[in-house]
């Protein structure tokens, strides 16, 4: 609804950190044990974006490499993207 392109693409889940948020205080259920976080947006090697966490925490720069995993979410319990970081 907001307009943008939103569609399924497939991708080998590799790209780059553009950039981030480290999130200290969290009013997300199930999140509150896990701060701090990051959220980044990644440049995926296909060429589009994606936002979803980022580990290891004090680790994150843009420019970084990272690839996708998934794990549950500390909210639904459902798979969630999980980028980490290359040479981490």
């Amino acid at each position: 609804q907001c307009g943008g392109d939103c569609a399924e693409r497939e991708s080998a889940g590799r790209g780059e950190i553009v950039t981030w948020s480290r999130v200290h205080r969290s009013g997300e259920t199930g999140f509150g044990d896990r701060v701090p976080y990051v959220v980044g947006m990644v440049a995926l090697d296909e060429g589009f974006r994606m936002m979803a966490n980022v580990e290891p925490v004090a680790d994150v720069a843009i420019g970084r490499r990272c690839h996708v995993t998934f794990r549950p979410s500390p909210a639904t319990g459902q798979p969630a993207p999980l980028f980490i970081l290359d040479d981490a």
